[in-house]
């Protein structure tokens, strides 16, 4: 933008723009399809969180150094947005990667444990009626099922470990 002066109103809608245009590609890669043998490049990933996350209440620390399969990357979205739904408060989420198995590390100084919603992830309970407020756990859930894979759940009032 060659010539106009960067005023704090055109910082916040620059900062606003990216952080709509990172949280599309964020729901994208979590609500869209994925075929099984399509890898996300870290890089891309990384890029995605920074535009959604940066500057917010939740900070994510991405430690994978591969490029994933496209399929895992989807559930760790869904994940995170099931995270995030719970830290009301902020706080920050590492997500690391070994030999196949995924772990989410997520602290903060309040979690919200809406026991129903992450009974259902551990596949203790039903899930309540779908709305707004819990589809993301209800995706979460057919993903996992879908690859195979299920998920541990360890929660606690300042924090949560998942690992799928």
């Amino acid at each position: 933008m060659q010539g106009i002066e960067v005023s704090p109103e055109l910082e916040l809608i620059s900062s606003s723009l990216e952080n709509t245009v990172g949280r599309l590609q964020f729901l994208r890669v979590a609500f869209g399809l994925s075929d099984p043998n399509q890898v996300l490049p870290r890089a891309e990933i990384q890029n995605i969180l920074s535009r959604t996350f940066d500057g917010g209440r939740i900070g994510i620390d991405w430690t994978p150094l591969v490029d994933p399969p496209r399929p895992s990357v989807c559930i760790v979205f869904l994940l995170l947005l099931c995270l995030e739904s719970s830290m009301p408060i902020g706080g920050r989420i590492t997500v690391s990667e070994a030999e196949g198995t995924w772990t989410m590390e997520a602290h903060t100084m309040r979690l919200d444990v809406d026991t129903p919603l992450w009974g259902y992830l551990r596949r203790d309970l039903t899930l309540p009626e779908p709305t707004s407020r819990n589809l993301h756990f209800l995706l979460a859930m057919e993903q996992l099922a879908a690859q195979n894979r299920s998920v541990s759940v360890e929660l606690s009032n300042t924090g949560a470990l998942l690992r799928f």
